[in-house]
């Protein structure tokens, strides 16, 4: 009888052990496991010279890189209360004269005075 006694004793503390330790493990893996959000890298893109007068390509491109270094590179700074002044596209021989529509901000410069 005294046997049993103490195999249940040991059966209970090695239990209440395996679920402190997995309780343990749990709470450590789960603790700072929100994932950053990736840096958005900027495609680089082929950078031509816009009339806003006519929302048309006025030349070949000019530039071929990431919108901020094209700002950085020319006296277009991103005025957001000026016409554009670059368009940016994937496509490396856009016609002079195409329609730029309305591009988005990721695909525009605009000027500045």
């Amino acid at each position: 009888m005294n046997l049993i006694h103490n195999i249940k004793k040991n059966i209970v503390a090695v239990l209440g052990m395996a679920m402190i330790i997995g309780l343990s493990a749990w709470s450590l893996t789960s603790e700072g496991t929100e994932k950053s959000k990736p840096e958005v890298k900027q495609a680089s893109m082929y950078w031509y010279p816009v009339n806003p007068a006519t929302n048309q390509t006025s030349s070949a491109a000019a530039f071929h890189d990431t919108k901020d270094n094209v700002v950085n590179a020319q006296d277009c700074k991103d005025d957001p209360n000026e016409p554009i002044c670059l368009y940016g596209s994937t496509n490396p021989s856009l016609p002079v004269g195409t329609n730029i529509g309305t591009p988005t901000d990721a695909n525009r410069i605009l000027e500045s005075h």
